[in-house]
């Protein structure tokens, strides 16, 4: 059984606290699958672990999960494209077209229907090589090659780039693909280094003012999060999220930030055209199938402490977040443009013409923004005590 719940948008007053009716009007709902399942989560690791020389220690592991029946929505009353004649409108084509009101036929749109039906899987291959601290040096280097793949509403939900909702509500397997935070190689390393300098010089004040400076550092490189291309409406279906059809890679070899994919690599599809029928449906591109800019992150400190008494000592920070001024690109933009200018057309040979997306400015490809701000440096004077 479904659970349907009714949205009616009407005044609320204190004589009248449930609002006014209005029977004619069209109708959405919210539909809970009572069948729903808890979510369940099977984690699994294997890892081997050696001492290598030097105080370091090395860690290879694989680690892999798999989730099912996580909370999902799904919008069941989203028509297939087509195109509107007087006997085939959007309303018409909906799987759902009334809903009975108390005797009442009313128009349906909308049915958010609530289930447990999504998955999600990750597998990652993690190494890690660690010296412990000794003669005034610790580092620590850790590699992560892994996927983390999902299909559902929550596959990207909050990351601002990839959508969250179904192209084809009938078709969920198509949406499978990997999450918006999916980071192929990701490596950080982080280091502490004492510099040896001025530690045994019997000058008092070569000893403490240039002496006992500590050196650290994190280095972050990472490839790029994962970035599905879309495009505009296509019009006569409901509002949801379209993807174009790929007929090449779309990756290109000298990325730029004005150029980071190659648009013309999409086709748009539309419903804005009858003479061009054929592209009156759902494009076949994936979702996250391609890639946006990676990072290449250091961050540098120099610390020293000046004893003050056996139990007091003033500590001099100096941090340098970005240090070598690094821009940290953000995902391009990878909505198509589908204005006028941009459709296509048939042409006088019978085939199709599609006019070029790229070369537009802030356009499909174009990267606009940064992830993390550039080099910031501050000083900082700490009381320990």
């Amino acid at each position: 059984m479904r659970k349907v719940c009714l949205h009616k948008a009407s005044p609320l007053t204190f004589a009248n606290p449930f609002g006014v009716i209005n029977r004619s009007s069209a109708v959405s709902a919210n539909v809970l699958n009572r069948d729903n399942f808890q979510p369940q989560v099977a984690q699994w690791s294997f890892d081997v672990q050696r001492r290598l020389f030097w105080d370091m220690a090395l860690n290879v592991g694989y680690i892999g999960s798999k989730t099912t029946h996580m909370d999902n929505t799904v919008e069941l009353n989203s028509p297939d494209p087509a195109f509107n004649t007087p006997t085939s409108t959007l309303q018409s084509r909906r799987p759902y077209q009334f809903i009975n009101d108390d005797g009442v036929l009313r128009p349906l749109t909308r049915i958010r229907f609530l289930d447990s039906g999504a998955n999600a899987s990750y597998h990652g291959l993690q190494m890690t090589l660690q010296k412990r601290f000794n003669n005034g040096l610790s580092f620590s280097i850790a590699h992560t090659f892994s996927k983390s793949i999902m299909e559902g509403y929550g596959r990207n939900e909050g990351d601002g780039y990839n959508p969250n909702t179904y192209q084809n509500p009938r078709n969920r397997r198509a949406e499978r693909g990997r999450v918006g935070f999916d980071v192929t190689h990701n490596v950080v390393s982080n280091f502490v280094y004492e510099l040896p300098f001025f530690k045994s010089t019997d000058n008092a004040v070569a000893k403490h003012v240039l002496g006992g400076w500590q050196t650290n550092g994190v280095l972050t490189f990472r490839t790029g999060f994962p970035l599905t291309v879309t495009q505009g409406a296509i019009t006569n279906t409901a509002n949801v999220t379209i993807r174009p059809d790929r007929i090449a890679n779309g990756s290109l070899s000298n990325p730029t930030v004005n150029q980071w994919f190659d648009p013309n690599a999409f086709r748009l599809v539309s419903c804005q055209n009858t003479a061009t029928p054929e592209l009156c449906r759902y494009g076949n591109s994936g979702m996250g199938i391609l890639e946006g800019p990676g990072a290449k992150i250091v961050d540098f400190s120099l610390f020293k402490n000046f004893q003050i008494v056996e139990r007091v000592k003033l500590q001099f920070r100096a941090e340098m977040f970005n240090l070598f001024n690094t821009p940290q690109f953000a995902r391009p933009n990878g909505t198509l443009n589908t204005g006028g200018s941009f459709l296509p057309v048939r042409n006088a040979a019978g085939g199709i013409d599609y006019p070029s997306q790229a070369g537009q400015v802030r356009g499909p490809g174009a990267i606009t923004g940064l992830v993390s701000p550039m080099r910031q440096i501050q000083f900082g004077i700490k009381l320990l005590w």
